[in-house]
């Protein structure tokens, strides 16, 4: 069967940067730009799910950039209470 979710408050800005930080290698010509608003966005989700996607998103942007490319990782609120995370 599926596995629970063990959800909680998640910060973003903090997970993105651990994630960057996980996938930045000498080589890798690839650097991330990561944007949050507002910077202290906390999230409502399993942290594990959410960094293992992250990972996965992330990994592919940067193995399909360019040499010397930018892959820009936007993460921001919306209205009604839910938040949206762009690459």
């Amino acid at each position: 069967g599926a596995k629970a979710l063990d959800l909680g408050d998640v910060p973003l800005a903090q997970l993105l940067a651990q994630v960057v930080a996980d996938l930045t290698l000498p080589t890798r010509p690839v650097s991330f730009e990561v944007r949050v608003v507002p910077e202290d966005l906390t999230v409502r989700a399993d942290p594990a799910r959410l960094r293992q996607l992250v990972v996965n998103v992330l990994d592919n942007a940067g193995r399909h950039s360019p040499a010397d490319g930018v892959v820009t990782v936007d993460a921001a609120a919306t209205p009604g209470g839910g938040w949206r995370l762009e690459v």
